[in-house]
Order: C-alpha cells, then sequence, then structure tokens
C-alpha cells in the first residue's frame, strides 16, 4: 500500500468516525478517558509505592543478621 493510499485511508477513516459520532458521545469518550487516565496514574503512584515498601521491609531486616 502506497503512503498516499494510506493517508487517504486514515483520512476516510477519521472523517466518517467523527461525523458519525455526536457531541454527547466525543464528550462521554473524552470523560471516560480522563477518569481512566487518573486512575491509571493513582494505580502506578500505589505500586510503586508498595514496591518501595516491600523493598525497604527487606532490606530492613538483612540489616539486623
Amino acid at each position: 500500500m502506497e503512503f498516499d493510499n494510506k493517508i487517504s485511508f486514515f483520512a476516510g477513516f477519521i472523517f466518517t468516525t467523527a461525523s458519525s459520532i455526536s457531541i454527547m458521545g466525543f464528550v462521554q469518550a473524552a470523560f471516560l478517558g480522563l477518569i481512566g487516565g487518573f486512575f491509571g496514574l493513582l494505580g502506578k503512584e500505589a505500586y510503586y509505592y508498595i514496591k518501595g515498601e516491600i523493598k525497604k521491609r527487606l532490606n530492613d531486616g538483612s540489616e539486623d543478621k
């Protein structure tokens, strides 16, 4: 597939999608994306916090010996 064909295929997909989505659907998708991104960041921070606590406790136990 040539580059021009790829561009026209992608542009057709975008225009078809944009013309078939209502404004409310777009707002709902943006809202869900915002909530998903927030909880994704929150989950990442929780993972690193728990990982740090586990490493800290493992290192504290090995220093006592």
